[in-house]
Parts: structure tokens; sequence; C-alpha cells
């Protein structure tokens, strides 16, 4: 069915990943996600994800999408006892 289609279809073209549609809502989204499937396969599962006292994910969701991707049944974590202050710079 799908080679059906296709043929109806006028000859292909290449279209540029950084041309003028590349600002368009559509192109912008997928940019985003393949920026962060890029971090997700570069991050390195060796480091602990971190926990507030409540169990939330501090840092580490990355860490954790990669874990799901390749479809563990946990991911290292460590846990605050007490929330820390939070941080401004």
């Amino acid at each position: 069915m799908k080679t059906d289609v296709f043929r109806r279809l006028s000859n292909g073209t290449q279209l540029p990943i950084r041309s003028p549609k590349a600002k368009e809502p559509a192109y912008v989204i997928c940019r985003q996600v393949a920026e962060y499937a890029l971090l997700i396969h570069e991050t390195d599962l060796k480091y602990p994800i971190i926990l507030s006292v409540n169990g939330r994910v501090m840092e580490g969701l990355i860490r954790v999408a990669k874990a799901l991707i390749e479809v563990r049944e946990t991911v290292d974590a460590v846990q605050f006892e007490q929330d820390a202050e939070p941080d401004y710079i």
C-alpha cells in the first residue's frame, strides 16, 4: 500500500534541514526532540539520579529516559535525607 502512495508522488527532492521552513513549529519541535534524543544517547548511566526527600527526581531525568529506552527495571539513585536549600547563582 505504501508503494502505491509513493508512486503517485512527484520525483523526490532534498529539503535542507536549515532552510527557512526550519523555523516552522513542526520543524522546531522536531529539532528539540532530536536534541533530547542525542542527550539521551550520550548520557552515562554510571551516575545515579538524585531524588528529593519525597522521592521526586531533582536531577537525572535524561538518565531515566535512557534507562526506559534500554528497558531497564531500575536505575541507580541517591536520595536526600533532608532537602537542600535552593542554590541561587
